[in-house]
Formats: structure tokens, sequence, C-alpha cells
């Protein structure tokens, strides 16, 4: 079909398809998500098992999307969207000790990324509330405004110490 034509041509035409997945689980549309999962997985395996995890994690499904992302994870130690995902799913289970070795793993191969620097302060405030690393991912945030991951992370923080008025 023309979908496939298209995927197959050009790795962004299936991280398209693959959002088109997410967006149809996340609505509750199965039959529609497993058609584009189905196209992904045709076309790479790879990405299918990314896609998988990402809608484990999207579904609070955390342990399952870490049992799949272990291995992807073994097989190619340098995918840092899979580690990423990976961390988060550590995290979501609050085993904050093992998603900050990955996290500080992520800032080593990519120290410009300020994604890690941000998650990093979330998940060190959230392993142990304290004010001192309160006000280090308050300040990461000032300085990274902007940034919507950065706001999502600092309310988070927030809620979770019921100061979220703030």
């Amino acid at each position: 079909d023309e979908a496939r034509r298209w995927c197959g041509r050009d790795p962004t035409w299936r991280d398209v398809a693959a959002r088109c997945a997410l967006l149809e689980r996340l609505a509750g549309d199965r039959t529609s998500a497993d058609h584009w999962l189905n196209l992904v997985e045709s076309l790479d395996a790879r990405r299918a098992g990314l896609l998988r995890a990402e809608i484990a994690l999207a579904e609070w499904r955390p342990l399952d999307a870490e049992q799949i992302l272990s291995p992807l994870v073994g097989s190619h130690p340098d995918d840092a969207h899979a580690l990423d995902l990976l961390s988060t799913a550590l995290a979501s289970q609050r085993r904050w000790d093992e998603a900050l070795v990955l996290v500080g793993d992520l800032e080593r191969r990519h120290p410009a990324e300020i994604a890690w620097k941000i998650r990093r302060a979330e998940w060190v405030y959230r392993r142990a509330p304290s004010a001192p690393a309160l006000r280090a991912l308050e300040d990461l945030v000032k300085d990274h405004a902007r940034r919507l991951d950065a706001r999502l992370a600092l309310a988070g923080s927030y809620a979770e110490a019921g100061k979220l008025q703030q």
C-alpha cells in the first residue's frame, strides 16, 4: 500500500508511522494502532520494539517497557533513544539509582544535551526530596524556561511535594 511504499523509502516516514501508532493507541483505537505498528515492524523490527516500549510507557506499564528494552539495550548499548526509554521505565518504577546510572551514561556520551541534565535533576529530587535538590532543579528550569520538558519536570516535582501552587 501507499504508506508502506513511503515508509520503506525514508526512515523519517517510519517515525511518522510510529507516532501514528502511539497516538492511535492513546486515543483507544487499537485496530488502527496495530495497523501502523505492523507497518513499522515489517520495515524495521528494532524501531517497532522501541515503539512497543513507548506504548507501554504511555499506558503506565513500565515493567513491560523494561522487559522490551533490556534486550534492545543489551544488543545496542550505544542507542541513546533506547537508553532514554529504559531510564524512564526504571524511574517510573521508582528505581531511581538505576535510572540515574543510565542518565549519567547519556550525559557523558552527549554532554551538550540538556534533556539528560533535566532528568537527572528531577530524579535526584524525587529519589531524596530536599531543599537543595529542589533548588538545583528550579535553577536548571530558570536557565531553560522555554523547554517544555524542564517545566514539566518541575511541575511534577512540585505536585509530588504538594507545592503545585508555586
